[in-house]
């Protein structure tokens, strides 16, 4: 069975996980009994993203740039690159995956302006939910944590990042104002203009201090004693040689039913979603639509 792996630019294998918006990669493939000829760079959508392609008829994967031809390096292997990795948006983070024809595929890469965070788990107690999360940062400073919702102002404001998430995900034909309306009417019942009654958030701890591909983790706990529904986000934010970078988390949404049994998060793509390879051939983008471009 051939092996698929990310390397870097000084031959190490990269094992998936969080990396830096504009790093150098090279693709890798080994144990081949005939060496393909090309490999092909995709991205995997967050789970709320793809449920709103998937209503819009669109594949759940996208192409990334133009197929990279492989160059042998010795039996069995071959290499293609270099590759620079590249996210559009202010705080969208792309999941990059490559495969050959046979669609054997590497491990993802969380790419992002500083770090990627990742599910560990969540418990529930009657009206409280409490969700542990991994953070991993790309770089190396201060880190600040906060929270995204669509009843708060500024920075703190969800719709903005929809917008930016809205021009991530449309199709080749949509305009930005077309693709936000979409993705809007699609999330309208998680987007409240104020909390539902006695509803509150709170993430802790908020700050962290880590090295480059270094992990801490953190945890939000939200009280919703009343029936509702919430999108939220994880933001991070840092400042990088003078300059504020952010980046954050995928989608996620807070729901109490009407019945008030018990509190759901949705949206958790590490504790509900599709792994490549598990990935049916209908929802894979076809090769022609290469509007995202790795390297610009």
């Amino acid at each position: 069975m051939p092996y698929l792996n990310w390397k870097n630019s000084k031959g190490a294998v990269l094992q998936g996980g969080s990396i830096r918006a504009g790093t150098e990669v090279f693709l890798s493939g080994e144990n081949y009994d005939a060496l393909p000829a090309e490999f092909v760079v995709r991205r995997r959508f967050g789970a709320l993203m793809r449920k709103h392609r998937e209503k819009k008829d669109l594949p759940i994967t996208e192409q990334v740039g133009n197929p990279l031809p492989i160059t042998p390096g010795g039996e069995g292997r071959g290499e293609a690159g270099p590759l620079v990795l590249r996210t559009p948006g202010r705080r969208v983070k792309w999941r990059m995956f490559f495969e050959d024809a046979e669609r054997n595929n590497s491990e993802e890469l969380h790419v992002s302006r500083l770090g990627s965070v990742r599910s560990l788990g969540v418990g529930v107690s009657e009206a409280e939910l409490k969700a542990d999360f991994d953070l991993t940062l790309a770089v190396d400073p201060h880190v600040e944590l906060s929270l995204l919702t669509p009843w708060d102002s500024g920075e703190a404001n969800l719709l903005p990042f929809l917008r930016e998430l809205a021009d991530d995900v449309c199709a080749t034909d949509e305009n930005t104002d077309e693709s936000f309306a979409s993705l809007h009417e699609f999330l309208a019942e998680f987007l409240p203009d104020a909390p539902p009654p006695g509803w509150s958030f709170e993430i802790e701890p908020d700050e962290f201090d880590l090295g480059e591909g270094e992990s801490d983790s953190f945890s939000i706990r939200v009280e919703a004693p009343s029936p509702g529904a919430a999108a939220f986000a994880v933001q991070m934010t840092a400042e990088i040689d003078g300059e504020l970078a952010m980046a954050a988390s995928d989608l996620l949404v807070v729901r109490m039913p009407e019945d008030g049994r018990t509190v759901e998060l949705l949206g958790d793509d590490d504790l509900s979603g599709d792994n490549p390879e598990d990935l049916k051939p209908e929802q894979i983008e076809e090769p022609e639509d290469t509007r995202a471009v790795a390297a610009s």
